[in-house]
């Protein structure tokens, strides 16, 4: 008995040690850190494996690459598939990914590529910081092949966002564990995310770099100390989107204003911090200037930017406020929601940051987030609510501001992020029993244990009301289920709240709580980069088919045109292809001509096509003085105006045979009719279809050989099906002998298709041929869904012309370019050509382009009259022109374009890039930099002598 009374004794004090142990780990705050460090690890580690991981190792391109699946020729692929990425991430696709592209290649090949000569006439590249590849992150676009640099440009921008940070909380006196969690909350804020893969993203993930400098400054007080600030402001400028960079300076200038005003060092303390701050932003804006200034001049100068007028009194709609809260409020299982910018909407911080965010305004309030910093970040985010959704006269007078007039305000949520990432962490230690400074009231509330609960409790009844009532209201603009998002955002809160209400008694549950809150952060987070963090198989990253390799081969020097949105203009550009077309700005002489030739040319500011009808543009005067050679269509594009009826082939149609009858056509069933031969543009077909059917037509000659083969997707109706046939050859040859006899094999792919006979069972067609008038054009091309036409009498892009027009008035000469017929041998000016030029016929003995890069063209020629080189670029301006080495004036030649004049004789011609204001950017640049190189060797030790000697020691240069 006695021995079983010891063992019992026994079991029991090893149960009182185990019990006292556990009390113990549960009040042992360093395990609770290391518990959550762990998870929050975790969850990042999720959120980088699920989005980014197969981007980084190259089994997946991070682009909505699927959305060219809705333009030929990739359309015509065999896999092509409804595009699932929404259509408002084109620009990455036809805009940057294209310019990125030509400036990696360029890099590589030894010519840095300050100019474009290949969309619009030509337009800046490395000249502005458009594509922000001075930034964190986007170098990558230099180095890495271009299908690998998006994942990787984008986990570096996340990496240099989140340590800022975090380093911006330290400096706020924030635990580690506090500034961790901001520095993966402030990345996955929604204008982080909605603007992956634009420049603006490389603008935002410098913001935290801009507050923590400025904090630091304040606290380290040394002139060296305002190096980051310097370096910071040269990469907001460098990040390639001034009015973000321009906001973040106000709100930069307003932090150190309070930050400074509110210390308790002396008045001149004071004035100098903020005269040293003032000329840290000056020397970094001046490390820019060899970017910024040429920027000015072409785009702020020389751009239209009258579109943009209005842009401060933008309004968003109130509904979309829930994009706060509600992670995927613009997409349902993948698919997009396309209504208006979504980038432009989503202000998402998520409902648990949220809550966290509005607790931690609480004790901002009361003067415990770094005092006055913690009372600004909270005016900051209620600027920007009030900005965003209740815009009225008090904020009008705002647009009168330089940065805010002329820009969209929606762009503001840009300064959302931050404000929302330190103030969550703040309420995430409060939950914790951690403050960061006494504040300016003992309130007990701050630490007490239902203060939490509430905040808590009311952010979730909220969450839950708003999202009850969208579950079930027809919001239009929304995934049509949104029940899914609603409990991604509402069951946390509820799990957390739940915990918080036994937590006053038990410890383990507020840690659970904390716990809970991290894991749904990245939840949250993975739902809310869904819709903006597409992605593709590699195989997709921009495919070469036939037609852009015939295109290759031929457009070389010259231009082509695209009709409608043909290779998603300008896309082209991915593959060197020159348009006359495209998205780009358009210097005002070449966006005017653009809409003298084509009134409708402009669907936005930036983005001009060609209306789908190929014969409208086949002799157009405007397109051949601008040196388009080719027009390239879409051969399922319909008629403007309409939704299935299909564009004509352009030509003299043959009568067409008298019906005998009609017919049903059976999948995989060969039709046949037979017609004489000559110059052919293709076939139309009278058919009936009762779903949409590709039709395809192998044309061959008398022998059996196959002469051309097309296929062409057509709409369910009744329509006489064109189906165009390159058999329109530049020159004579047997297949446009008159004598042969041609053969017209018609297929279809689906049933329910009925066609008209013309007797014995053969199909009832017409051919199309070439004007019997005109040989102003021919069909080139006709394959995999593009249809090309080379346009005769177009003027070469780099020319000689030994006449000269002269139109003095704008208005006159203006209607001339455009419409005027044109001579090969002819130039438009706008005043008299030099003295001793005689018009003549006579052509140069030689004319050889020996280079032509965007920057530079050298052309050697061999003349025995003057006359004029002229090149059909956007050269008026920012362009210097030499003939054999000595300056020459470079003429404004056929309104929107450029001449140099030559005389009599050899001569070698130069042109290249020399943007206004890059020598002047240049010295500016080079003086900034050594004075940070001087300050960075000498600052410490002139400021210390400078400093009283009775100032308070320096705080540690820690973060």
């Amino acid at each position: 008995m006695a021995d079983q009374a010891s063992s019992s004794s026994g079991r029991g004090r090893a149960r009182s040690v185990w019990r006292a142990r556990f009390a113990a780990s549960l009040n042992d705050t360093s395990n609770e850190d290391r518990l959550l460090t762990v998870l929050l690890m975790l969850a990042v580690a999720a959120l980088v494996a699920i989005r980014l991981v197969p981007s980084l190792v190259g089994v997946r391109a991070f682009l909505g690459l699927d959305l060219l699946s809705n333009y030929a020729p990739w359309s015509s692929f065999p896999g092509a598939h409804r595009a699932m990425t929404s259509i408002y991430v084109s620009d990455q696709i036809d805009g940057w990914i294209p310019a990125l592209r030509e400036i990696h290649d360029r890099f590589w090949s030894g010519d840095i590529s300050s100019w474009s000569n290949l969309v619009g006439g030509g337009a800046p590249l490395l000249a502005n910081p458009d594509y922000a590849l001075l930034s964190p992150g986007r170098w990558l676009f230099l180095v890495l092949p271009l299908w690998l640099a998006p994942g990787w440009s984008k986990l570096l921008e996340l990496a240099f966002a989140a340590t800022f940070t975090y380093l911006l909380v330290r400096r706020l006196n924030g635990s580690k564990l506090a500034a961790a969690l901001a520095g993966f909350v402030y990345p996955l804020t929604g204008f982080m995310i909605g603007w992956t893969n634009w420049p603006h993203v490389a603008v935002g993930s410098a913001i935290p770099m801009l507050l923590w400098a400025l904090e630091r400054f304040v606290q380290v007080s040394s002139i060296r100390a305002a190096i980051p600030i310097s370096l910071a402001s040269a990469l907001l400028v460098f990040g390639g989107f001034p009015a973000v960079a321009g906001q973040t300076f106000y709100v930069g200038a307003g932090y150190l204003l309070v930050r400074v005003l509110t210390n308790r060092s002396a008045l001149r303390d004071r004035v100098r911090q903020l005269v040293l701050a003032g000329a840290a932003v000056a020397v970094g804006v001046g490390l820019t200037a060899v970017q910024l200034l040429p920027f000015t001049h072409q785009i702020l100068a020389d751009a239209d930017l009258s579109y943009r007028e209005s842009g401060f009194f933008s309004h968003t709609p109130f509904r979309y406020l829930m994009t706060t809260v509600f992670p995927q409020t613009f997409a349902e299982n993948g698919l997009p929601v396309n209504f208006g910018s979504p980038m432009d909407l989503n202000s998402y911080v998520g409902a648990v940051v949220l809550l966290f965010a509005v607790l931690g305004v609480v004790h901002a309030i009361a003067g415990r987030v770094g005092g006055s910093a913690g009372v600004y970040l909270v005016a900051v985010a209620l600027g920007v609510v009030v900005l965003i959704w209740w815009q009225g006269p008090w904020t009008d007078w705002m647009n009168n501001l330089p940065v805010f007039h002329g820009n969209p305000i929606g762009r503001v949520r840009s300064q959302l992020g931050i404000p929302a990432a330190v103030l969550a962490a703040a309420g995430f230690d409060a939950v914790r029993g951690i403050s960061w400074s006494r504040g300016w009231t003992s309130w007990r509330g701050l630490r007490s244990w239902w203060l939490p609960l509430v905040t808590a409790a009311g952010v979730c009844a909220a969450v839950w009301a708003v999202g009850i009532k969208i579950a079930n209201g027809p919001f239009v603009g929304l995934a049509a289920s949104k029940w899914p998002d609603v409990l991604l955002a509402g069951v946390p809160l509820l799990l957390i709240t739940a915990l918080l209400a036994v937590g006053w008694r038990l410890r383990a549950a507020r840690v659970a709580a904390l716990a809970v809150a991290i894991a749904s952060i990245g939840a949250q987070a993975v739902g809310a980069t869904a819709f903006y963090w597409p992605t593709a198989p590699t195989a997709e990253f921009y495919p070469s088919t036939a037609g852009i390799r015939y295109l290759q081969e031929h457009v070389r020097g010259d231009r082509m045109a695209t009709l409608g949105y043909t290779m998603r203009p300008n896309v082209t550009s991915y593959y060197d292809l020159r348009t006359i077309n495209g998205h780009s700005f358009y210097p005002r002489p070449m966006k005017a001509l653009m809409q003298a030739i084509y009134p409708g040319s402009f669907v936005g500011a930036t983005y001009s096509i060609l209306s789908t009808q190929p014969d409208r543009w086949l002799n157009s005067a405007g397109l051949d003085r601008l040196g388009v050679r080719y027009l390239v269509a879409d051969a399922a594009a319909p008629l403007p105006g309409t939704h299935n009826t299909p564009v004509p082939i352009p030509g003299d149609a043959d009568p067409l045979p008298a019906a005998a009858g009609t017919m049903s056509l059976q999948v995989s069933t060969n039709y046949q009719a037979s017609f004489a031969g000559g110059s052919l543009r293709g076939i139309s077909v009278p058919l009936t279809l009762a779903t949409p059917t590709t039709v395809t037509a192998e044309l061959t000659d008398s022998h059996g050989a196959t002469l051309a083969r097309n296929s062409v997707k057509v709409g369910a109706g009744s329509w006489n099906v064109p189906v165009p046939l390159a058999a329109e050859p530049a020159g004579a040859t047997a297949a446009a002998d008159p004598q042969q006899s041609y053969t017209v094999t018609v297929s279809v792919d689906r049933q329910g298709v009925v066609a008209s006979g013309s007797g014995g069972n053969r199909l009832r067609l017409q051919a199309v041929r070439s004007p019997k008038a005109s040989d102003s054009a021919r069909l080139a091309y006709a394959s995999d869904g593009l249809v090309v036409w080379e346009r005769l009498r177009y003027l070469p892009r780099i020319r000689w012309a030994s006449h000269a027009t002269v139109i003095r008035d704008p208005a006159a000469r203006l209607k001339a370019v455009a419409t005027a017929p044109s001579r090969a041998n002819e130039v438009i000016l706008a005043g008299d050509p030099p003295a001793g030029f005689d018009s003549a016929d006579a052509l140069p003995t030689s004319f050889e382009i020996r280079h032509d890069s965007g920057d530079s063209i050298k052309i050697h020629l061999q003349t025995s009259s003057p006359g004029f080189v002229v090149v059909s670029d956007n050269i008026q301006n920012d362009f210097v022109a030499t003939v054999d080495g000595h300056q020459a004036r470079i003429t404004d030649a056929d309104y929107a374009v450029g001449a140099v004049y030559v005389d009599a004789g050899s001569h070698d011609v130069e042109l290249n890039y020399d943007p206004r204001g890059r020598r002047t950017g240049v010295i500016v640049s080079t003086v900034s930099a050594v004075i940070l190189v001087f300050v960075g060797v000498f600052g410490g030790k002139r400021w210390r002598r400078l400093r009283s000697p009775k100032s308070a020691p320096e705080a540690p240069e820690s973060a």
